[in-house]
């Protein structure tokens, strides 16, 4: 008898095996994909948050010394000089000042600005002294005298 005693009990055979929920293979799946979504997220925060927003004035300063090293030695050169001066001019008051320019010719925006400044617009601090820009026919004028 100390035989018997000695045994554990069995029990009956099950009809079928629980495996509860959370060892199933496909909550593992989900598990693993939320979790690559998260650690996706995650990454792409910090990688956007790391990146500077330059102003306006910034970004212009950048281009404009890029063409500063320019070398200009025939007409050509010329020509892209100033096509490239005037497309960082009408970007940067799109960008400062959100004046939709970028569609106008050279004329109609030294003519557009010489009447948004007769108007005294407050779109810009007062006071700001502007360089002088030198149109198409070499003749400096003053982009805007008083805001």
């Amino acid at each position: 008898m100390d035989r018997i005693e000695n045994i554990v009990d069995f029990h009956d055979i099950y009809d079928f095996y629980y495996i509860p929920f959370w060892q199933t293979l496909w909550f593992k799946i989900i598990v693993g994909i939320a979790c690559a979504i998260a650690l996706t997220a995650i990454i792409y925060l910090i990688v956007t948050r790391r990146k500077k927003k330059i102003t306006a004035w910034e970004w212009a300063t950048q281009e404009l010394a890029k063409l500063a090293g320019m070398q200009l030695s025939s007409k050509a050169d010329y020509k892209k000089f100033y096509f490239a001066l005037t497309v960082i001019t009408k970007q940067y008051l799109h960008e400062r000042y959100g004046w939709k320019v970028s569609d106008k010719t050279d004329e109609e925006l030294v003519a557009w600005l010489e009447l948004r400044c007769s108007k005294k617009l407050p779109t810009a601090p007062c006071g700001l002294n502007l360089p002088t820009w030198k149109r198409s026919d070499h003749k400096p004028m003053q982009i805007c005298r008083q805001w």
